[in-house]
């Protein structure tokens, strides 16, 4: 007999063709943007998080999902964002925040989505 186990990845879930993961951020990198580095299948690549990324957006890496045995092509790999609240600040981050909240304008219906 052979029994064949599969074991979830601790990092990534198969959809398909496709790889999902999660990308933790921190909330300036989100609102700034930035370029971090993914673990994909293939080894690591580097992604553009765009500025104004909201949490559970998702960013497609194009062709590093898993190969599709009846053509040539691979699915992609899809990162999910995750926007990280820290729970802990210093006296100095809650300083800074609070000028920045007092900077932003209030938000109106319109801007819940």
């Amino acid at each position: 007999y052979i029994v064949i186990e599969i074991i979830a990845h601790p990092q990534f879930k198969r959809e398909g063709r496709n790889i999902l993961s999660v990308l933790k951020l921190h909330y300036p990198q989100a609102v700034l943007g930035a370029r971090i580095p993914v673990e994909t299948l293939w080894g690591e690549t580097t992604i553009t998080v765009p500025p104004g990324t909201s949490s559970g957006a998702v960013i497609r890496i194009k062709g590093k999902g898993v190969p599709d045995l009846q053509s040539s092509g691979r699915g992609d790999h899809l990162v999910r964002v995750d926007v990280v609240i820290p729970t802990h600040i210093t006296p100095a981050q809650k300083r800074l925040l609070k000028e920045l909240s007092d900077l932003l304008p209030p938000l109106t219906p319109s801007d819940e989505t």
